[in-house]
């Protein structure tokens, strides 16, 4: 897999982490790391940590097919 198809492949991960956590689709938000997250942690913080994972797979994603990194 070229730098290119992976960094596409990252920015759509990213991009389905920021859907469902939008969405709270239950299938995801019951699954059982989720919920271990939101018993230590809480709702809120679960919250903003998917959207940073997603956030962090978006940009590595456009970093890796542009070609800057790797």
């Amino acid at each position: 897999m070229d730098n290119f198809t992976a960094g596409i492949a990252l920015v759509l991960t990213g991009l389905f982490v920021w859907f469902v956590t939008y969405k709270r689709v239950p299938v995801f938000w019951n699954f059982f790391d989720t919920k271990l997250i939101r018993k230590f942690c809480g709702d809120t913080f679960t919250v903003y940590l998917l959207y940073f994972l997603g956030s962090a797979f978006i940009v590595t994603g456009i970093l890796l097919s542009k070609g800057i990194i790797f």
